[in-house]
């Protein structure tokens, strides 16, 4: 008896079911060691993404037009700065790469620590009985209070002036004091709390100061800068030199700060650099104002002096407190 119609049809719909279940065969590939000698050559079907036109205002006329717009528009950034560099360079061709120069204000950090790390072992034993240390402290101590006193009179009078930059020349020679009396004999036996208090109260006095307002002497500019810079540039060698230690025998007295006042030294890094800073400020955006100005007049001399006064001023910035601020 021969199968009927649905019969069959169920057989077919079987095996087609089968075929689908099975495993497609792995095509052939080479061999790790075999050569191949012919790169297969194929072409997509019609109607695939071969066909595809993924921009098609590329190449029409609008797009024609916005190319060209584009170009005129990089053409006339071109000639905008080809102007700005003539009025710069002038007739003989000197580009601004000739006019970036430096003259630091100050030394690098790591001379300067290095000669004061030579002068705590070159120095004699200055100090050495109780009487003597006590002496120099109430000495220090006294020299402070002096400074106090003639910072609060300038403040409250208006015939007595007592300028930033002769108080930091004051604190200056205090802190000279403080460091010729570190020795690696005595070690430390108050100096660094001396120096640390220094540190403190110098966000008092620099905030009410105005400094550097007249530009036209640029000589005279850059002797106050450099005097302004130096001055806490000594500060920071010192206390960075004591943050680390003055290496010496284990036996040696002591001659690293404490790991508290480490702590309240980072605290006033936070406040007192920003203000240090800020008093050079308004000074950087007129030094950059005038070399735009002496930039358009083509006055190429003045525009190097003004110019290269402001490079320096980026160095000396960056390097305020820069070894405390890599300790802490």
């Amino acid at each position: 008896m021969g199968m009927t119609y649905i019969e069959r049809e169920h057989i077919l719909s079987y095996n087609k079911y089968q075929d689908a279940m099975e495993t497609p065969k792995t095509p052939l590939h080479p061999g790790g060691d075999e050569e191949i000698r012919e790169i297969p050559q194929a072409s997509l079907p019609e109607g695939t993404i071969a066909d595809l036109n993924l921009n098609p205002g590329l190449y029409d006329d609008d797009g024609d037009e916005s190319n060209s717009e584009g170009e005129h528009k990089k053409q006339q950034a071109d000639d905008d700065n080809g102007t700005e560099s003539s009025l710069i360079t002038g007739n003989e061709g000197i580009g601004k790469e000739d006019y970036y120069e430096i003259e630091p204000l100050t030394c690098s950090f790591e001379e300067v620590i290095d000669n004061l790390t030579k002068e705590v072992y070159a120095r004699a034993d200055q100090v050495r009985e109780d009487f003597q240390k006590s002496r120099l402290i109430n000495y220090i101590d006294e020299q402070f209070l002096i400074i106090q006193r003639n910072y609060k009179r300038s403040r409250s009078s208006v015939t007595e002036s007592y300028s930033l930059l002769t108080l930091l020349s004051d604190l200056s020679k205090l802190i000279d004091i403080i460091w010729h009396s570190v020795n690696t004999y005595s070690g430390l036996f108050g100096q660094d709390d001396c120096l640390v208090r220094i540190l403190g109260d110098l966000e008092d006095y620099v905030y009410p100061y105005t400094l550097f307002e007249d530009s036209s002497d640029l000589d005279a500019l850059k002797q106050q800068l450099q005097h302004y810079f130096q001055f806490f540039q000594r500060l920071d060698t010192i206390l960075s030199l004591l943050i680390d230690g003055v290496p010496q025998e284990a036996n040696g007295p002591r001659l690293k700060l404490y790991a508290t006042q480490v702590v309240r030294i980072n605290s006033i890094m936070g406040r007192l650099r920003p203000l240090v800073i800020s008093k050079v400020t308004s000074l950087k955006n007129q030094l950059s104002y005038e070399s735009h100005i002496y930039a358009q007049k083509g006055e190429k001399e003045s525009y190097r002096k003004v110019n290269n006064l402001s490079n320096t001023l980026d160095v000396e910035i960056g390097k305020v407190f820069e070894g405390i601020l890599d300790r802490t």
